[in-house]
């Protein structure tokens, strides 16, 4: 039942981090080239989705070895972590985007350069649940590998 929860979590968020990833490049187009770390945010939020992807079908299909309770609450935390900072940086777009002009607008540009450390600050937290889940996948990759020699040496 706690694999179920945390593969719907998973789904959120990867939903929440696409649609952040798309608001990304939007507002980073209207600031012209004020800013590349926009759209290597961007880049970054798709990258982790795609790892998170990645982490749900694994743990989805695991079936020839047992996913222990531990990982599936690390892997909770994880997401919740990463829902924070989903939150954390949609606020701030949010709130960067609040006069809604398209064209490029010397206010976003000064916003932006206020708002940018601490983007940039999320955006390190970001990669810090990255590196988890790429270190979860790894693992667990070793692990269906291990089951599945196990299996065959019997």
């Amino acid at each position: 039942m706690a694999e179920s929860a945390a593969l719907s979590n998973l789904s959120a968020v990867v939903c929440c981090g696409v649609k952040l990833s798309i608001s990304l490049y939007e507002f980073e187009a209207s600031l012209g080239s004020a800013s590349r770390a926009l759209k290597n945010l961007g880049s970054d939020i798709a990258h982790f989705c795609s790892v998170l992807k990645q982490v749900q079908s694994f743990l989805h299909k695991a079936k020839s070895f047992k996913v222990l309770p531990y990982a599936i609450q690390t892997t909770q935390n994880i997401v919740d972590k990463s829902h924070e900072l989903f939150d954390e940086i949609g606020a701030i777009l949010s709130k960067l985007r609040r006069h809604g002009r398209s064209q490029v607008d010397l206010r976003k540009r000064v916003k932006w350069t206020l708002k940018k450390p601490k983007v940039l600050l999320l955006q390190e937290g970001l990669r810090s649940c990255d590196a988890m889940f790429q270190l979860m996948l790894a693992t667990m990759s070793f692990a269906q590998i291990l089951a599945a020699t196990k299996r065959y040496e019997l």
